[in-house]
């Protein structure tokens, strides 16, 4: 498992908080989330395809016909195209999981609308599914940790991605390059509601956890132990993290 050399690494990345935002930032078109992100790799075979565009859909103008997704080694995959409860966020369900370590393409055509009455326009990106792991069929390889401290799997990883409608929102300005090895810690407070985080070079989320919002979290991180822990201005106290991340 890779880990932090340095908080110096969000520096980097350049990663900042915008509130009032929703989802992570990327190049899209009219698509401001897009996910599994364009170019990802190690991506659960069962995953889903969730665009999200920043203003209200009109549902009448989904369609599966839109929709192309095609493994390299699996084929085409039909699915189920669906609108999220926030009115924004479209979900591609395909029936059937891919295959391991296969290029997937998505291409979805021009034709969804939006309520305002602007047609959106389409997008096209790949991504690689993880590979095949022995015995451990429908998990991702286990890198190597060096320590005790391994990155809890995000709770919807293996299915929609949908973050939360206070999750804070993410743009990354200055993209990863030559960066060190490892996660970034990150929490957001005064910045609409409180999260700790943590994330991969790219800005996704790897982990987080909404706090309490009476709680003014600070300072997020792995000790050299493994040990995870977080300041609580409030009352004047660090708190460590047990395995079940509390």
């Amino acid at each position: 498992m890779r880990f932090p050399k340095s908080l110096a690494a969000a520096l980097v990345l350049g990663v900042m908080f915008c509130a009032g935002s929703r989802g992570l930032a990327h190049a899209g078109g009219p698509w401001i989330y897009v996910s599994p992100r364009p170019d990802a790799v190690l991506v659960s075979p069962s995953a889903t395809i969730v665009l999200r565009s920043g203003a209200p859909i009109a549902g009448d103008s989904l369609s599966e016909r839109l929709f192309r997704v095609s493994g390299a080694a699996s084929g085409v995959h039909a699915g189920q195209v669906r609108l999220a409860g926030d009115g924004e966020t479209i979900v591609f369900d395909p029936l059937l999981p891919f295959a391991p370590d296969e290029a997937v393409r998505v291409s979805v055509a021009e034709g969804i609308g939006a309520e305002s009455g602007q047609v959106l326009g389409g997008i096209d990106f790949t991504f690689t599914t993880w590979p095949a792991e022995p015995g451990a069929e429908g998990q991702p390889p286990e890198p190597a940790a060096s320590g005790p401290w391994s990155a809890p799997a995000l709770s919807s990883a293996s299915g929609l991605l949908t973050l939360p409608a206070d999750f804070p929102g993410l743009t990354v300005t200055v993209p990863a390059s030559n960066t060190a090895e490892g996660y970034l810690f990150l929490d957001n407070l005064g910045f609409g509601q409180t999260y700790t985080l943590i994330l991969d070079n790219s800005g996704e989320p790897v982990y987080y956890q909404r706090m309490t919002p009476s709680r003014q979290i600070l300072d997020f991180k792995r000790q050299p132990n493994g040990l995870l822990t977080y300041f609580d201005a409030l009352v004047g106290l660090f708190y460590g993290m047990d395995s079940t991340y509390t």
